[in-house]
């Protein structure tokens, strides 16, 4: 298992995107703090109307940071969400409310599979 001491990224905030073919890249947000991991996106711009698409392919990868650092449990969530059916889809898979930093967000902890 990875810890915060054999990698220190402790408290940083930080940001990558995933490409989507077709489609503006999905920017990511991941930061390792007190043993948990949290996960997120900030803008996924899907036109072809295939969130679920997208958000498994962002969920997939979040999965894979957590296995890298070893850890069971990776919070997900989505920031600064406009589209409401998009926000609709988290919240009917059980997202709720929560902050980080200025941003309010949906959040779930999921078991990594």
């Amino acid at each position: 298992m990875l810890s915060e001491t054999d990698y220190n990224p402790v408290d940083k905030l930080t940001i990558t995107h995933i490409g989507n073919a077709g489609r503006e890249d999905t920017i990511m947000l991941a930061q390792f703090a007190n043993g948990r991991l949290r996960v997120g996106f900030f803008s996924i711009k899907d036109t072809s109307r295939t969130r679920a698409r997208v958000f498994a392919n962002f969920r997939s990868l979040a999965f894979d940071i957590a296995r890298v650092f070893g850890v069971a449990e990776v919070d997900l969530f989505g920031a600064a969400i406009i589209n409401p059916e998009f926000r609709t889809m988290l919240i009917r898979h059980g997202f709720r409310p929560s902050t980080l930093a200025e941003f309010n967000i949906l959040s779930k902890t999921v078991k990594v599979p």
